[in-house]
């Protein structure tokens, strides 16, 4: 079935796609993922170092005062979400959402 548009009589056919258009709207998608990519990477980076200095303030399940000085401890979102304050937890597991998001977003390789 073939349309005709009020500007010259052409004609286009239902549902096709201009390959270009597609390509261009491709190319869109995939600079809008590497943006928000980028923005939440900048948002763990910008959470994660306040919610550690904050959490090293207060007792964790796993930690406590039995731990050697000098100890070493890898603190992770896993870690984070492992303190006893409620609100540090929570920003342990939405650092954890983000670590998930970031992955997704991430292009196939």
């Amino acid at each position: 079935m073939t349309n005709r548009d009020d500007q010259g009589g052409r004609g286009h056919s239902a549902g096709v796609v201009s390959i270009d258009e597609r390509r261009k709207q491709r190319a869109a998608h995939a600079e809008a993922r590497s943006a928000l990519l980028a923005a939440v990477q900048s948002a763990m980076n910008a959470l994660f170092g306040p919610a550690v200095g904050a959490a090293m303030t207060c007792p964790w399940r796993e930690w406590s005062d039995e731990q050697a000085v000098g100890s070493v401890v890898e603190i992770s979102p896993v870690a984070l979400a492992e303190v006893d304050d409620p609100a540090l937890a929570a920003v342990g597991r939405a650092l954890m959402d983000l670590e998930r998001a970031a992955a997704a977003l991430k292009p196939p390789s």
